[in-house]
C-alpha cells in the first residue's frame, strides 16, 4: 500500500511539473506565435514592404466595405496605409527565399506571377 501511493504522488508532482512548464512556456513566449495567428505581407509605395496581423488586415478591410463590393476576382485595390495613411498599400507576397515582399505580378512572368523580381526564385516553378 505504501508504495502505491509513493507512485501515485510521484506521478501527481511529474504531471504538476509537466503542466506548469507547458503553462510558464505560454506565458513567456510571443503571444502571435502561440495563438496561430499569421502575419499578412503588405507594399505600400510610400512606406515600401511591410507585415501586420491577420486582425490588423481584417480591420483594414473593413474600413473599405464599398471598395470591396466592387472589387473582381484577380484585382487588387488600394488600401490605406496603416503606416502613413495614404490609400497607397497593396497585399502583397514575401519571397521564400530572400525575403523580398513584392505584390504578385510584378516580375511579369505569366506562369509564375509569384516570382521574386529580386532573385526570381518562384515557388509555383520549384513544385
Amino acid at each position: 500500500m505504501e508504495k502505491k501511493k509513493r507512485v501515485l504522488t510521484g506521478t501527481l508532482v511529474i504531471g504538476v511539473l509537466i503542466a506548469g512548464g507547458v503553462f510558464c512556456r505560454g506565458l513567456f513566449s510571443n503571444s502571435s506565435e502561440n495563438s496561430g495567428e499569421r502575419n499578412i505581407v503588405l507594399w505600400c509605395s510610400q512606406c515600401g514592404g511591410f507585415e501586420i496581423p491577420d486582425a490588423e488586415f481584417r480591420h483594414l478591410l473593413s474600413n473599405h466595405p464599398d471598395d470591396m463590393m466592387s472589387i473582381q476576382f484577380g484585382q487588387t485595390i488600394a488600401l490605406k496605409c496603416p503606416k502613413c495613411g495614404q490609400k497607397t498599400c497593396y497585399r502583397a507576397h514575401k519571397c521564400q527565399h530572400c525575403d523580398h515582399i513584392f505584390v504578385l505580378g510584378q516580375a511579369k512572368d505569366p506562369q509564375c506571377p509569384d516570382r521574386c523580381p529580386k532573385c526570381k526564385f518562384s515557388a509555383t516553378e520549384n513544385q
